[in-house]
């Protein structure tokens, strides 16, 4: 038997004299201390939401000071309930922390992975509590960065929950990086005989006057020749920037209505390339 795995016993030994000798007042005592622990974090996290509610304009940097809050509370308050209920000698301590090593290594590997990947992706802040992300085929808001996972809703009010260390190994897309704003993408198609000259302006108003544009950022129209099977088109994209994430759809639903309807009172709906023209 090789020295490391006699320590190994040793010290298993040590941590489960430890906890037989511990009495039901003590075990009462780490029931209530996480109980308490539980409902303060709750009440910290609902405090905290609110006040993200009702400020509006610091509602990310209040989300995103709320995760490290939670994260916090949960590992300090366990220590320190632990510690004070228990109050082990030196050997002990450093008995539980070789046992929990062994343990973790052997039994928790794929968790310990992913909570040494969320504080990574909390310092590391790839992207943030209010970030719309695209990853694999999930596209939503972050709602919550937890030390095993992150949790997204998606477009379709859908919560996808994904193990925080696959996004170290895998590329992940941010469509705010943080800020409230975000870019939208718009693209629309067209015959090649379009005349641009009566089309891009329509298009150009009627992105600036939406109600969920964000001005203070560039508005930019791209046209570029495209392939429809049969037939080559042409493809004009609109890059503006909504005021919150949150109104991506009710931005792109707002332009296209008013584009199109541009388009019919100028009598140009007829450029419009449609299925049946493949």
């Amino acid at each position: 038997m090789n020295k490391a795995l006699k320590d190994t016993i040793q010290s298993s030994e040590k941590v489960a004299s430890l906890f037989s000798s511990i009495s039901s007042e003590v075990i009462l005592s780490i029931f209530f201390g996480f109980l308490f622990l539980y409902l303060f974090a709750k009440t910290l996290n609902w405090a905290l939401e609110y006040l993200a509610i009702k400020i509006p304009s610091y509602r990310l940097s209040i989300l995103q000071f709320n995760t490290i809050a939670t994260h916090i509370t949960y590992i300090v308050g366990s220590l320190w309930i632990l510690y004070v209920a228990i109050n082990p000698s030196k050997e002990m301590v450093y008995a539980i922390m070789g046992s929990g090593a062994v343990a973790i290594g052997f039994s928790l590997k794929d968790l310990v992975s992913s909570i040494i990947a969320g504080i990574i992706l909390i310092f590391d802040r790839p992207f943030q509590v209010g970030d719309r992300i695209s990853f694999r085929d999930n596209y939503g808001d972050i709602i919550r960065i937890g030390l095993r996972s992150v949790r997204i809703r998606t477009l379709e009010d859908s919560v996808v929950t994904i193990p925080n260390n696959l996004f170290l190994s895998e590329n992940v897309s941010s469509a705010n990086s943080g800020e409230r704003d975000m870019m939208v993408c718009s693209d629309y198609y067209f015959k090649n005989n379009v005349d641009l000259n009566q089309v891009l302006p329509i298009l150009d108003e009627v992105t600036r006057t939406s109600r969920f544009a964000y001005l203070n950022k560039p508005v930019k129209i791209i046209t570029s020749s495209e392939k429809f099977e049969e037939i080559v088109g042409l493809k004009i994209t609109v890059k503006a920037y909504v005021l919150e994430t949150k109104y991506e759809k009710d931005f792109t639903t707002d332009i296209t209505k008013r584009f199109y309807q541009g388009l019919r009172d100028e009598s140009l709906e007829d450029s419009l390339i449609s299925s049946t023209s493949f």
